[in-house]
């Protein structure tokens, strides 16, 4: 018998749910894929069928977390109105308040994610899959309306923005601020940066520094609080004074 579309989400959400609280209550290593199977009322060996090894379940944890956020934007009515800008703030905003409700298990599970030698970056890609196409449209809806020119080698814009993603989460699992204002700001300030760098068009003179700024030194920036964001409001005072 065909299993439906449905009814595999369901287990696949089953199989992660079931995942964060026995990693929560027992640790990772006693967390074994065959016991999380058990809890979760699936096979032994059906587990592997969703995901290869717990590495990948806890990859799995922040695609359906992703897209949960997605989901919500979905729902708001006048969110065709939103600019670029709006648009990727309340989509990273959202995916922050889902991953918020287990902070405590994304930490621990992104740390082991960025540590483990048994996965390298190019296995972030699922999570990376879920933003760039809700991404590309953004940037198409944004483009159709004039907000942004068109640009050239268009393709890799999705691509920067979900490293972009990946940083954010970096950042936000290191911040201690109050509520999270670091983070918030952060998110603000590369945005806005982000944005008048897209609307002035400059982005197509200096396609290669923008490149280079996001997927190199601004991604390991993230790794490190330190002097980020006076770096972005300087980036920022310039732009503009520029």
């Amino acid at each position: 018998m065909r299993i439906s579309q449905e009814k595999k989400e369901e287990t696949r959400r089953k199989l992660i749910d079931t995942a964060v609280e026995m990693i929560m209550e027992e640790g990772y290593q006693k967390a074994t894929m065959k016991k999380i199977a058990k809890a979760a009322g699936v096979g032994p060996a059906t587990i592997y069928k969703y995901f290869p090894s717990k590495e990948k379940l806890l990859v799995g944890f922040y695609v359906q977390k992703a897209r949960y956020a997605i989901e919500d934007l979905e729902a708001v009515d006048d969110f065709a109105e939103f600019s670029l800008k709006e648009k990727v703030q309340a989509l990273l905003e959202g995916y922050l308040e889902h991953l918020l409700v287990d902070r405590e298990f994304a930490m621990k599970s992104l740390e082991m994610i960025l540590n483990s030698a048994s996965l390298v970056y190019s296995d972030t890609a699922p999570i990376k899959k879920e933003f760039k196409q809700v991404i590309t449209r953004f940037l198409d809806e944004a483009e159709g309306k004039g907000e942004i020119a068109e640009m050239p080698f268009r393709d890799l814009v999705p691509e920067m923005l979900c490293h972009f993603v990946v940083g954010v989460l970096i950042y936000w699992s290191k911040d201690e601020s109050e509520e999270f204002a670091d983070t918030t700001r952060m998110i603000d300030l590369s945005l806005e940066l982000g944005y008048e760098v897209l609307s002035s068009g400059i982005i197509n003179k200096s396609f290669d520094l923008g490149s280079f700024f996001l997927k190199s030194y601004f991604f390991r920036s993230m790794g490190s609080k330190g002097n980020l964001l006076q770096k972005l409001v300087k980036a920022k005072t310039a732009f503009i004074a520029g």
